[in-house]
């Protein structure tokens, strides 16, 4: 017999050994323990807690903001839609995407959620996207105001890339 066989077969012997001990362990069940005067009445197994249900991390607001404003067409503050200036842009929130454009006096809202992500039925849409808009300034219509906007602010989405997420 070579040493190393040597080696191998005193390896083989022990491993079976243990294998016996820990067997002959788990049918006799744990060694009873004794009471102390810190420790009344039978002794009590401890319960494990089960671990806390993992809530999903908050989306990155940087990457929120870059997937915004690619959906966008790559639209900033700033930026003409037309005839009117970005003036804002925020969310998602409640499932919007929020842009305000800014004209004169005068300032128009857009919101932007998913295909019937809300009840009411839009006014403009896309296969992936419903678009809602707000009066001029709370209350004044004056005409076909939404139009130009609208139709710049449709052709500028980028319908190739995912939703952001929140929407």
């Amino acid at each position: 017999m070579t040493p190393s066989s040597a080696v191998l077969s005193a390896c083989r012997i022990a491993l079976s050994i243990l294998l016996v001990m820990a067997s002959a362990c788990d049918r006799d069940g744990p060694e009873p323990r004794a009471e102390t005067a810190a420790e009344p009445g039978p002794a009590k197994a401890k319960v494990a807690e089960p671990p806390a249900p993992s809530r999903p991390a908050a989306p990155d607001p940087a990457i929120v903001a870059a997937q915004v404003r690619a959906l966008l067409g790559r639209l900033s503050v700033g930026d003409d839609v037309g005839g009117w200036r970005v003036q804002e842009i925020s969310g998602p929130a409640e499932g919007a995407v929020t842009v305000l454009l800014h004209r004169g006096d005068d300032t128009f809202p857009i919101w932007i959620v998913r295909r019937g992500g809300w009840e009411q039925l839009p006014p403009v849409h896309t296969d992936e996207l419903d678009l809602f808009f707000g009066p001029l300034n709370g209350d004044r219509h004056e005409g076909d105001y939404a139009a130009a906007p609208l139709d710049a602010f449709t052709a500028r989405l980028d319908r190739t890339v995912p939703l952001p997420e929140g929407m």
